[in-house]
């Protein structure tokens, strides 16, 4: 598992987490500032991955 980045928004830390439900696994990071709650996540498909939430999480408009 790679460091997850701050959130861009506040600068909160961040976390990842798998939630399964009627089949289907989700994972998402999310900012556990309460005054911010920002979450990135993926669905039951292809690239519905730990590793793919990570990235989509960590991906900044800088980076190229």
């Amino acid at each position: 598992m790679s460091e997850l980045k701050r959130c861009p928004f506040c600068g909160g830390e961040a976390e990842l987490r798998e939630e399964r439900l009627a089949g289907r696994t989700r994972f998402y990071v999310s900012c556990e500032n309460d005054d911010c709650r920002v979450v990135v996540e993926t669905r039951n498909n292809v690239s519905a991955t730990r590793a793919r939430a990570e990235e989509a999480w960590n991906r900044r408009v800088t980076d190229g």
